[in-house]
C-alpha cells in the first residue's frame, strides 16, 4: 500500500446506530468529542429512537486532528454545563436530551451540603430532644437505641425486648446520662433469651432448659446470646435444634458456638471473589465486633 493512499482521509459518514451518539462541542477554537449511550440520556424512549434516529440525527462533520498540548502549558478546565445533543429541531428526541452530570459537578454539589451531612452525622451520637420511649411514651426510663434498625428512635428496656424477639443479632446501645453519650450493650444483657427447638417455632416450651450462653457469628460480628433449648421427649438434639433455626453448630456435641447461614454465604462469596482466607474473614468479623481492641472476643467451641 502506497504512503499516499494510507494517509488519505476518509469521507464523513452519518451515524445510523442506535447504541451511541457522538457530540462535538466547539469551545475556544477546540473540538471536544464525547460519546454517550442512549440509555444514559434522560427522557428517551428506545422504541421511538429505533424508528426516528436515522432521520433525526444530522451528519457529523469530519473531526480535525487533535493537537497535543505542551507539558508546560496548563490545560484550561472545561466549563461545567450540560450540552444539547445535535438533533434536528423537528425531532421529538431533543426535548429533554441532556447529558448526565460529570463527577466534578456532582462532587461540587455534595461539598455545598457537607456541613449539613456532618450535623446529621453528629446528631446520631446524641439522644435527641425527647427523653421518652418512642413506643410506649413513658418518661424517666433508661433509653436504648438499636444501631441495626432503621432510624434513631429510642426505646425503654421492655419495648426494646419486644421489638427484638426474632432479631437477636442487632446491636443496641444505652444512653448514659453521666457521660452524655451512648455506650454499647447487648440484647442478652437486657434479658433477651432465644428459645429454639420447640414446635411450633417461637412458642414457649413447657420443658425448656435453663438459659445458656452461645457465641453466635453473624455478618455484623460476634454476639453473646442467651439461648434455651427444647427439653420435650420428642425434641431433637441441641445441634439439630440450632440447625433448624438456621444456625450451623460448631460441633455436634453440646455446641457453644454457631454460625448463621448468612455469614456462611458471605464467606463463600468472600473467598470466591476476593480469594480471602477464613483467618482474614474471621479477623474482620472480630473487628466489626470491637475495633478498639480493648475487649477480648471469646470464641467457644
Amino acid at each position: 500500500m502506497s504512503p499516499q493512499k494510507s494517509r488519505r482521509r476518509k469521507k464523513p459518514r452519518t451515524i445510523h446506530s442506535i447504541t451511541s451518539v457522538v457530540v462535538i462541542e466547539h469551545w475556544k477554537g477546540r473540538k471536544r468529542v464525547e460519546r454517550t449511550r442512549f440509555h444514559e440520556l434522560q427522557g428517551i424512549n428506545l422504541a421511538t429512537v429505533q424508528k426516528t434516529v436515522t432521520q433525526d440525527i444530522e451528519p457529523i462533520e469530519e473531526i480535525a486532528p487533535i493537537v497535543e498540548t505542551p507539558a508546560h502549558e496548563e490545560l484550561k478546565p472545561i466549563p461545567e454545563q450540560r450540552s444539547k445533543a445535535r438533533v434536528s429541531p423537528q425531532s421529538t428526541l431533543g426535548a429533554d436530551l441532556t447529558f448526565p452530570q460529570t463527577q466534578n459537578s456532582m462532587l461540587n454539589d455534595w461539598i455545598e451540603k457537607a456541613d449539613s451531612y456532618m450535623n446529621l452525622l453528629l446528631g446520631f451520637e446524641h439522644i435527641g430532644p425527647s427523653h421518652q420511649c418512642a413506643y410506649c411514651g413513658r418518661n424517666n426510663l433508661q433509653l436504648y437505641r438499636c444501631l441495626t434498625c432503621m432510624g434513631t428512635a429510642n426505646h425503654c428496656q421492655s419495648c426494646t425486648l419486644i421489638r427484638h424477639q426474632t432479631t437477636p443479632f442487632h446491636r443496641v446501645v444505652l444512653w448514659d446520662d453521666v457521660t452524655g453519650c451512648f455506650r454499647r450493650t447487648s440484647l442478652a444483657s437486657l434479658g433477651l433469651v432465644l428459645s429454639v427447638g420447640h414446635s411450633p417455632q417461637f412458642s414457649k416450651c413447657p420443658n425448656a432448659t435453663s438459659p445458656s450462653h452461645l457465641t453466635a457469628v453473624h455478618t455484623n460480628g460476634l454476639h453473646d446470646i442467651s439461648i434455651r433449648f427444647c427439653g420435650c421427649s420428642h425434641a431433637l438434639s441441641f445441634d439439630l435444634q440450632l440447625f433448624g433455626y438456621r444456625l450451623f453448630p460448631s460441633t455436634v456435641n453440646v455446641p457453644n458456638t454457631a454460625f448463621s447461614f448468612e455469614v456462611l454465604e458471605e464467606f463463600r462469596y468472600h473467598h470466591l471473589e476476593g480469594k480471602g482466607s477464613a483467618y482474614t474473614f474471621m479477623n474482620a468479623l472480630c473487628r466489626l465486633t470491637n475495633d478498639r481492641g480493648a475487649v477480648k472476643v471469646d470464641v467457644r467451641f
